[in-house]
């Protein structure tokens, strides 16, 4: 899936999952912004450039990328 930059979804006719089996994850507040203006459950690493605080309307927040699967699965 492609997120175009204005946090929308770009062309969709290729897309084969729904935005609800998607999960947008980011270490800024735009990323987690994209996933939710698309519909995405999204997922805020603090081990980026954005500190814990700015990322909490993520569903998710991780402090590893090995705490991701245990998310998904």
């Amino acid at each position: 899936m492609i997120l175009d930059f204005d946090g929308t979804l770009g062309d969709t006719t290729a897309l084969i999952v729904r935005t609800t089996q998607v999960v947008m994850v980011g270490d800024t507040i735009f990323d987690i912004e994209m996933g939710l203006n698309t519909g995405t459950k999204t997922c805020g690493v603090t081990y980026g450039n954005s500190s814990r605080a700015s990322l909490a309307k993520a569903d998710w927040l991780i402090d590893g990328f090995g705490q991701l699967a245990d998310l998904i699965n």
